[in-house]
């Protein structure tokens, strides 16, 4: 006598499995490949970049550590006193410190990507240079990070953060970099005038 099960209960569990595969997000099509780069002045504003808080925590710290590491170039290779005044001003301020303390995961994206690989392609492009031309192309360089990073943060971070307290963080970093800017602005204008 041989064992016959029903097969209904086999379909169930096939269909089960494939339920759960599908929400997974196991499906037997392919995905679209992701973008490699994004332009950081459009971030957010296409319909196919989804953030959580995760990943705008992430974005955050990143801008954060960029801002760190511009700060330690600043004070190692700043020829212009004044130069050196503004990494110790930044490195003291440092705006990430209260996003890294939150207990979000890190959650990589591609504009988080893309912001380091600015970063690090101006730092790379500083290393190259000395006395008077570094400092002039450092205070350039920081005005275009900061007032990339008070865009992404206006545009996309701030808007989009679920958890308030995230949300408080990022408008104090905003808050900070803000006035970094004018710093900034403020040392590349008394830099050109020393030229």
């Amino acid at each position: 006598m041989t064992d016959r099960r029903p097969a209904r209960p086999r379909a169930r569990s096939i269909v089960a499995a494939s339920a759960v595969a599908l929400s997974l997000g196991c499906a037997c099509r392919p995905r679209p490949p992701r973008p490699v780069s994004v332009n950081p002045a459009a971030t957010g504003t296409s319909p196919g970049l989804a953030f959580d808080d995760s990943a705008i925590a992430t974005i955050a710290q990143t801008i954060a550590d960029g801002q760190e590491q511009r700060a330690r170039i600043a004070m190692r290779r700043g020829d212009d006193a004044r130069v050196r005044r503004f990494g110790e001003a930044l490195d003291a301020d440092l705006p990430g410190a209260r996003i890294a303390t939150m207990q979000l995961g890190p959650r990589s994206s591609v504009v988080d990507d893309e912001i380091g690989r600015a970063t690090d392609h101006a730092l790379r492009d500083l290393e190259l240079l000395h006395g008077g031309d570094f400092d002039r192309a450092f205070a350039a360089s920081e005005e275009k990070s900061l007032v990339t990073a008070l865009r992404v943060l206006d545009e996309t971070l701030i808007p989009k953060a679920v958890d308030r307290e995230l949300e408080r963080r990022l408008v104090h970093m905003r808050g900070v970099l803000a006035e970094e800017l004018s710093r900034a602005n403020a040392l590349a204008d008394a830099l050109s005038v020393t030229e």
